[in-house]
């Protein structure tokens, strides 16, 4: 199977958790742990790291390898979440209340003043 056959059920397994974290008390469960622990990191990538890439973007990568699930921010406003394996990736606009979601957690990261550093 290709990742764009499986890039909606990664979107919204994600999500689920995401979604779960974000109304627990203190964004933490059990199950899940912290939402401040979730996924990798948050970094910036800038317009041509990538050979096919035009555009600079924040990126809360989730994993890593195989495959690599992330969300994409860019400075326009869009938002996308991307599911990566082996020379192959395919992506899903996030919109709604799930962009709300992102955009509330990282959207305070994205416009500080340290990171801003970092372009």
């Amino acid at each position: 199977m290709k990742c764009k056959d499986k890039v909606e059920r990664a979107f919204e397994s994600r999500m689920e958790d995401i979604r779960t974290l974000w109304k627990a008390e203190d964004n933490k469960t059990e199950d899940l742990g912290s939402l401040d622990e979730y996924g990798l990191g948050f970094d910036y990538i800038s317009a041509g790291t990538f050979s096919d890439q035009k555009a600079p973007y924040w990126r809360w990568q989730l994993s890593y390898g195989g495959p690599t699930e992330e969300f994409r921010m860019y400075e326009n406003g869009d938002m996308e979440f991307w599911y990566l394996d082996w020379f192959d990736g395919a992506c899903v606009d996030v919109e709604g209340d799930d962009y709300d979601i992102i955009n509330e957690m990282w959207g305070e990261h994205m416009r500080d003043e340290d990171m801003k550093e970092l372009k």
